[in-house]
């Protein structure tokens, strides 16, 4: 009997253990996640960008060719934003940001401006008749000779 009462009393120290030492710890603060790397983030920005850019598809059909990531930039010790630019098959372009900040355990964990839960939504897109620099300014009408198109060629050599 004397050796049941010494367990007993035993598993119930084990069993309080944890709460004492939880109380205790109550009052103070939680150690400091450590600061999330460039390099980090960087990586699980490509790894969000290149995920988007595999399965996006827009409603008329168009799809993501390619993406632009820049370098990430702090937002604070533990956040990160990323710009992305992803070229569309159909010639626009569409701008999004991609937020990389760390878990409690200090996983990196991304969000972008686009995700809209299920899909991507980009907002700021331009399309390519809107970019300045496929304007050449000439007065060409889709032929690439880069001719007036008043002026036509009736083979002579005058």
């Amino acid at each position: 009997m004397r050796l049941h009462r010494t367990l007993v009393i035993a598993v119930l120290a084990l069993a309080l253990a944890p709460a004492a030492a939880l109380a205790s710890t109550k009052g103070s603060k939680l150690p400091k996640l450590p600061k999330l790397s460039l390099r980090v983030a960087n990586h699980a920005a490509d790894a969000t960008a290149s995920s988007i850019a595999d399965s996006w598809q827009g409603d008329d059909g168009s799809e993501i060719d390619d993406y632009d990531l820049a370098d990430c930039t702090r937002a604070s010790r533990t956040k990160l934003d990323c710009a992305v630019t992803y070229y569309l098959d159909d010639g626009s372009t569409c701008d999004d940001t991609i937020h990389v900040k760390q878990n409690r355990k200090g996983r990196p964990v991304t969000t972008s401006d686009s995700d809209d839960g299920d899909t991507q939504t980009f907002d700021n897109c331009t399309d390519p008749e809107d970019d300045p620099v496929l304007d050449d300014g000439s007065s060409d009408t889709g032929d690439d000779t880069g001719d007036d198109p008043a002026v036509v060629d009736d083979g002579s050599d005058a």
